[in-house]
Order: structure tokens, then C-alpha cells, then sequence
């Protein structure tokens, strides 16, 4: 045996070194697994926490509760996590919930390209899951979860699994899959890349060998090729994970912190609301921001917006929450003395404070809103900032208040409705009709704009109108009411009006949708635009150049509920108008109201004498009708006549 082994020592050494070879194949294959598992792990959770951002806990607190989640919205949210896990390098994202029943289901999920563009296995909002117990220990327990293999539907999978918790309480978690055919591939081609470079080396070495047997020189060489194959390994694998670091902190660095000023952000806010023995939080708003960016243009707006964070960030440490909007926060070391007094002053400095746009120095005005104590949270914060805008007082201190609440919350709700009326095109008029007291026939219709629900119950203006003022949806529910209104009356002989307020007039994206709309419906000639007179009519220029502009295609211009606190006959003389509505208020009891029935008189003489037109509103009864026609109005407008609704 041992000549047999002495005589074939090449073969055995051969076989010998393919053995080592194999073994070294197996360990290298093992360890590199390890290795790129640990970085994907590193990946799936950055790309767990980045997806948070994406959908928004506001999204999965609204979808929780089953409402106002439309299909375009779902769609819109699996488009975007199906971009951000292609960019990830991932093959799915998604965030899931525990209904009712203790089902698994989706609330959002990423699609592949295939599945987005076909439709099949692509999981839409509240599609149930099949049962998962790693899923469901995550969810109950709030720890992170890992599964080694997950196989289903759409494939096999190593999977992470990330609870979270929104601000109102609602659990749900998200979960990233990456493929295991990746894991394998990586690998394997990590592990064929040692095993080549070994056997290279192995091939590469065996002459020195035979030379080092036959010259016996010392195996230094080996060693030294040993030992820069290591190094080259090891300073390979220490840039891949520089790189997985580097991009998380990247990712970190962005979900904590606020792009524009540099300040920690909401999110930030938030983690350490939870985290930290927090006494009070204070909102810092800038009075009539818009106002600047409308001005100087939103580059300019953006500048002050940084000077403003740097100065208050040195004076006390700032969140920015968004926009014009920053937070402070007070730990138990500050009484409600100390942080009211602290307040004052930045209110004080805040004043003082020159801030420069283009070599001009403007001044900025804030108002604060202050939660303390048991109540320290952004919502009772943000409360407490809407009464300082409301009392026109710098610094407002929260209190509890029930009306208050609800009314808040109601507002919350209401933005919702507005929002899911816009997006999914429930914006919808209906048409009272306008009698002429001459002929005792309907000739004009005012348009009237109406939310619908998701339930299909309908909105009326005075409950959300005031409220879409002062959002970024009013614009578009004026353009929706123009769009409606003209194609309805486009067949039509009737005239109509649509009401214009201020903020419409002054918006040139507004003005310029109803010069072209007017035009190309050709309905310019039939057109009536109502102007709110209560609200007080400021910039006339803009105005008298927005009726000379409509006029001068063909429409008319009628003020709104005139005869109101603002009403003024110097308004009417300056704008060149066609119709005067005189206020519900003045003609509801105009039959028995002797004081009510002297004001009309007046306007109506007024009006005679200038040739324009007058409109009764709220036209109740026959009695109310009766005495306006004794009166000499020319138009009717009210439930007598008719209801708004559907032509």
C-alpha cells in the first residue's frame, strides 16, 4: 500500500487537492452566504423604513378605518413602492394588517412590471393573505421578524417583517422579500470566484512546488499569494458593506431630517415624542407665508425659510414639521412660566429679527401654539396654533375644550371628503332655477357646487366650502364647477351664474380655465359671475380687469349677497356690473319686516338709477314673492321658485 501510494503520489495529490478544493468550494459557499444574507438583512430593513415614508401613517390610519381609500389612490401607492423596490434591488414591498377576523390583509403591496401591466397575482388594497405565523408574531408581539423561507404564490422568498405603529394606535407591518435565487446566485458566484482564484493559485503554485521539492527552497511564496488573496477578499467584502452602511445611513439621514433647512423633521419629532419625558411642544407658524412666495417667487420664499430655521434653531432647537410650520419641545425642567416667557421672548426676537430676500429686508410675524403637560402632542398643538390665527394673538396656550376638539376633528374629516371628492370627480352641481317677475317664466339658473361621499350622501357648501379656501383642493373645485356648468348649459337658452370669490379672481390659473372654458363652450353670452360682496372686495384692479376681460366676450357680472355687513354703493359704482342680489337675510321677512322692506327700497332705487338689474334671494313663499314684485325687483331666486337640483 505504501508503495503503491509513493509510486501514484502525483494522482494522489491530485485527487488529494481536488478533495481540498471541494471542501473549500462548500465552506467558501457557506461563509459567503452568510456574509450577503447579513447585508440583504442590512438592505431590508433600510428599504422597510424607507417605505414607511412612502405611504404615510395618515394613509394607514385612513385605511384602517375603510374609508376614502380610491382605487386610483391604491394605484398610485403600488406604482410607487414598485418603483422604489425595483431602485432597492427587492422583489416585493408591502404593509399589512389584522382585520376584524384576524385575517392577514394588504393595505399597499409593490408589483412587478408584468404584474402591474397585466393585472395577475397584482394585490390591491384589503386583499386578504393567507395565514402566516411569522407575520402574526410581528404584528402581536411588535418585534422584528425575520423568515429564513418564505414560499407562496409568487415565489420563494427571504423575508423581514417590521411592526409599526401610526400616532392614533393603529398597528401594521411591513414587509420586504428578497428573492432566494438571488441569495443562491450571490453565493454561488462569490464562492466560484475563491474557488477559481484557489484553484488558479493551486495550478499557479504546483511548478514552484516541484522546483521548491527539487531546489528545496522555502514556501514563502505560497504564503505571500495566500496571504494578498485574503487581503483582496477582505477588502472587497469591507467596500461592500461601506457601501450597504453608507446607503443606510443615507436613507436614515433623509427619513429624519428635513431637505431644505437641515433641521430634524417630523419624523424625527415624533420618535422623540415617544422616546424622551417631554413637558410641552410648541408650533411656530409664519403669519401670511403665501403671501412672500407669491411675491418673490417660492426661490426666494425657500431662502427665508432657511434663515428663519437657522435663527430660531440657535436660539432653541427646532423640528421642522412642513412648509411654514416649525416645533419646539420642553422637557420637565421648564414650567409653564419658563416656556411662556421663552416663547414671548422668541416672539420678541422674531420681530426684531431683519430677514433679507434680494438685498430687501422684510419683517415676519409668527403665532404659536402651546400644548403643556398631559396634553403635549402636535394635535393639541396644532389646536392651540389655529386659535392664535383665529384670535389674531401671537402666542395661544391649549385648553381643553371639547367643541373645540371635535370641531377639529370634524375639519380632519371634512378635509378627507373634500379630498376623495376631488380625486375621484364627485365635485357636482346642481342648478336652482331664477323666475323674472315679468313674465313669471324661469329664465336663468344659478350653479350651485355639492360634495358626494363615498356612501353617495350629499355635501353642502356651508359645511365645507370656507374649509377648501384654505386648502390646495379649492382651485380645483372651482374648475370643476366652470367645466360642469358650461357643458350643461352649452345646448341650452337659459342663462346661468357661477360664483367667483376673491381668491378666484386673483388666481390667473383660475382666471385663465374660465376665459378658455366660456370660449370654447361658447356659452360667454349666457354667463353670469356672481362676486361675493361680503367678503369685502380688495385689489379692484385685479377685479375690474378680470370683469373687463369676461365682458368684453359677452358675460355679466352680478354681486352676491349685497345688502350684508361689508355691502358698500361705492363698490358698485366702481365695478361695472349687470345684477344686484340683495341678501336672503333682507328678503325672507320683507312681507312683515317694515325696516327689512325701507333697506330694499333703497338698493332697488339705487339700482334703477345706475340700469342694473336686482335678484331677490331666498324668495320663500307667495307672500315674501308678492311683496318683492310690489317692490319693483326684477328677478325671483328661492324655494318658492324651486330647489336646487339636477337639470
Amino acid at each position: 500500500m505504501f508503495q503503491f501510494l509513493h509510486k501514484n503520489r502525483i494522482i494522489v495529490s491530485i485527487v488529494f487537492s481536488f478533495f481540498v478544493i471541494f471542501g473549500y468550494g462548500f465552506f467558501s459557499y457557506e461563509n459567503q452566504k452568510y456574509n450577503i444574507i447579513k447585508s440583504i438583512d442590512e438592505k431590508l430593513i433600510s428599504t422597510a423604513i424607507a417605505a414607511q415614508v412612502i405611504i404615510g401613517d395618515d394613509f394607514i390610519d385612513r385605511a384602517q378605518a375603510l374609508t376614502s381609500i380610491s382605487a386610483t389612490e391604491d394605484m398610485n401607492n403600488i406604482i410607487a413602492l414598485s418603483k422604489f423596490a425595483k431602485a432597492s434591488g427587492v422583489k416585493y414591498i408591502y404593509l399589512m394588517i389584522l382585520d376584524q377576523k384576524k385575517n392577514l390583509r394588504f393595505i399597499s403591496s409593490s408589483g412587478t412590471d408584468d404584474e402591474i401591466e397585466t393585472g395577475k397575482k397584482l394585490t390591491r388594497y384589503y386583499d386578504i393573505y393567507e395565514p402566516n405565523q411569522h407575520i402574526f408574531r410581528a404584528l402581536t408581539t411588535k418585534h422584528v421578524v425575520y423568515e429564513d423561507f418564505t414560499e407562496d404564490a409568487w415565489g420563494e422568498f427571504r423575508s423581514i417583517y417590521i411592526p409599526y405603529t401610526t400616532y392614533k394606535g393603529k398597528v401594521y407591518v411591513i414587509g420586504v422579500d428578497v428573492d432566494l435565487s438571488l441569495i443562491r446566485s450571490l453565493s454561488f458566484n462569490a464562492a466560484l470566484k475563491e474557488v477559481t482564484g484557489a484553484l488558479l493559485i493551486l495550478l499557479s503554485l504546483s511548478p514552484i512546488l516541484y522546483l521548491l521539492k527539487m531546489f528545496k527552497k522555502d514556501n514563502s511564496i505560497l504564503q505571500t499569494k495566500i496571504d494578498e488573496a485574503t487581503k483582496e477578499l477582505q477588502e472587497i467584502n469591507s467596500l461592500l458593506q461601506e457601501k450597504v452602511c453608507d446607503k443606510t445611513n443615507e436613507l436614515l439621514e433623509q427619513f429624519y431630517h428635513d431637505s431644505l433647512t437641515n433641521l430634524p423633521n417630523r419624523n424625527q419629532l415624533k420618535e422623540d415624542l415617544q422616546t424622551q419625558l417631554i413637558n410641552a411642544i410648541a408650533i411656530v407658524n409664519i403669519d401670511d407665508f403665501k403671501e412672500i412666495n407669491d411675491f418673490f417667487g417660492i426661490k426666494a420664499g425657500d431662502e427665508i425659510l432657511i434663515q428663519f430655521a437657522n435663527f430660531i434653531n440657535e436660539y432653541h432647537l427646532t423640528y421642522r414639521l412642513s412648509g411654514d410650520e416649525f416645533a419646539l419641545i420642553y422637557d420637565k425642567s421648564f414650567s409653564l412660566e419658563d416656556i411662556v416667557k421663552h416663547l414671548e421672548l422668541l416672539i420678541l426676537k422674531i420681530e426684531d429679527e431683519s430677514f433679507s430676500i434680494n438685498e430687501q429686508t422684510i419683517s415676519i410675524r409668527p403665532s404659536i401654539g402651546l400644548a403643556y403637560g398631559n396634553h403635549a402632542n402636535l394635535i393639541s398643538a396644532d389646536i392651540a396654533l389655529h386659535q392664535s390665527k383665529e384670535k389674531k394673538i401671537p402666542l395661544s396656550l391649549f385648553e381643553e375644550n371639547e367643541q373645540i376638539k371635535t370641531n377639529f376633528e370634524n375639519n380632519i374629516i371634512m378635509a378627507n371628503t373634500i379630498k376623495y371628492a376631488v380625486a375621484t370627480g364627485n365635485v357636482i352641481c346642481h342648478y336652482q332655477p331664477i323666475a323674472s317677475f315679468e313674465t313669471n317664466e324661469i329664465t336663468k339658473y344659478e350653479s350651485l357646487v355639492r360634495l358626494k361621499t363615498k356612501d353617495h350622501k350629499i355635501v353642502y357648501p356651508n359645511t365645507f366650502l370656507k374649509l377648501s379656501q384654505k386648502t390646495k383642493h379649492y382651485p380645483e373645485i372651482t374648475r370643476s364647477v366652470v367645466k360642469q356648468s358650461c357643458e350643461a348649459f352649452a345646448n341650452r337658452s337659459e342663462s346661468f351664474s357661477i360664483n367667483l370669490s376673491i381668491s378666484d379672481i386673483t388666481n390667473p390659473s383660475t382666471v385663465n380655465f374660465i376665459l378658455h372654458s366660456i370660449q370654447e363652450t361658447k356659452t360667454a353670452k349666457r354667463v353670469v359671475f356672481e362676486i361675493l360682496e361680503s367678503e369685502g372686495i380688495e385689489n379692484f384692479d385685479i377685479v375690474s380687469h378680470f370683469i373687463e376681460q369676461v365682458k368684453s366676450m359677452g358675460a355679466k357680472i352680478a354681486i352676491d349677497d349685497f345688502g350684508t355687513g361689508y355691502s358698500s354703493f361705492e363698490n358698485i359704482l366702481k365695478l361695472n356690473i349687470d345684477y344686484i342680489k340683495i341678501d336672503g337675510s333682507l328678503i325672507k321677512n320683507i312681507d312683515t319686516e317694515e325696516k327689512h322692506a325701507i333697506v330694499v327700497e333703497t338698493i332697488i332705487d339705487f339700482a334703477k338709477k345706475i340700469h342694473v338689474k336686482t335678484v331677490a334671494e331666498y324668495v320663500c313663499n307667495e307672500a315674501v314673492y308678492t311683496k318683492c314684485k310690489q317692490l319693483g325687483i326684477d328677478y325671483a331666486q328661492g324655494f318658492h321658485i324651486g330647489k336646487p337640483d339636477n337639470l
